[in-house]
């Protein structure tokens, strides 16, 4: 049978010794044997005790392994088992051509750019907060149809004056790792396109707080009238299957195989487009699509993803 190669990435705030142990023995029990270990941050978690302080510890590890293991569903969910305890991230990649050809970024917003759910902000804002809150959360998970999910929560707004918009917008704050993240992705020349079922008025605002270029907005545009929300939106709505399909007509664009992209998002309507990009990643994801998704990252920042695509801190940082 021919052998293939595979990447573990390990991520987290303490990726130790025994993590690399048994990282090796479930590999080993599905007949890979690791050919190389490589620190991405941080020291070796093989260094001698005592050689390194607690903080410097490596937090993002890899591992190539090679071996005759067709079956790649059965390798991610063996490695996720044995580490979902552990307060590690996990994740499994073939070592192809494509891993480190990829310069297409597709992020979603809310939950995911940013530490917050716009919609929810707003609720807050108009005094709808538990109503739009209980809607968001049963749409996350995929309890309610997205439809009836965004109008029913652009009723409970509708009125919110654009001054109380600014104030929100002021407020929002950046996912952890974000910034890393897009600063990264700028320096190595990648575009980037954030593609929300949230508002492309908070997108803009963020990128223009924050300083960040985006190449493509895909999202709802909220309608204004007389200085208030009226409750409506232009266009089309953006569910998991515009999401999907947004991700397929702009890798076209580019002229990039799907191969070449990377998604990330939070919930249930992102599935679709993790499954149209090369890497899709479910970023601190609502239950439906942790269970789902090829790879998760919960224990580290959005700035994990950096690390799924090889690169180390010298990568990153430009140092």
């Amino acid at each position: 049978m021919e052998t293939s190669r595979y990447v573990l990435t390990l991520l987290g705030p303490r990726v130790e010794g025994r993590h690399v142990e048994r990282a090796r023995d479930v590999l080993f029990g599905l007949g890979l044997g690791v050919e190389r270990i490589t620190s991405l941050s941080g020291r070796s978690p093989e260094d001698p005790p005592g050689s390194r302080a607690e903080e410097e510890r490596c937090r993002a590890l890899e591992l190539v392994a090679r071996g005759a293991m067709p079956d790649l569903v059965r390798l991610r969910g063996s490695i996720r088992s044995a580490f979902e305890e552990e307060g590690v991230d996990a994740a499994v990649q073939r070592d192809d051509r494509w891993r480190r050809r990829r310069s297409l970024a597709c992020l979603d917003m809310d939950s995911t750019l940013i530490d917050a759910e716009v919609i929810d902000e707003l609720a807050r804002a108009a005094g709808a907060e538990q109503e739009v809150a209980a809607i968001t959360d049963a749409a996350m998970r995929g309890e309610i149809e997205f439809r009836a999910a965004l109008r029913a929560r652009l009723e409970r707004i509708a009125g919110l004056p654009v001054e109380r918009m600014e104030e929100v917008a002021r407020r929002l704050p950046l996912a952890p790792g974000a910034e890393r993240l897009l600063g990264a992705l700028a320096r190595n020349g990648w575009r980037v396109a954030v593609v929300s079922g949230g508002f492309g008025w908070f997108i803009r605002r963020v990128a223009e707080r924050f300083g960040f270029r985006f190449d493509h907005i895909h999202a709802h545009e909220l309608v204004l009238r007389s200085g208030r929300l009226t409750g409506e939106i232009e266009g089309e709505v953006i569910d998991g299957a515009a999401k999907a399909a947004f991700v397929r007509r702009t890798a076209a664009r580019e002229g990039l195989a799907p191969a070449q992209v990377v998604a990330a998002g939070d919930g249930a309507n992102d599935l679709e487009m993790l499954r149209e990009a090369g890497l899709g990643v479910a970023f601190r994801p609502r239950p439906i699509l942790r269970a789902r998704a090829d790879h998760v990252i919960e224990n580290f920042g959005l700035d994990g993803i950096l690390y799924l695509l090889g690169m180390n801190d010298r990568d990153i940082d430009g140092a």
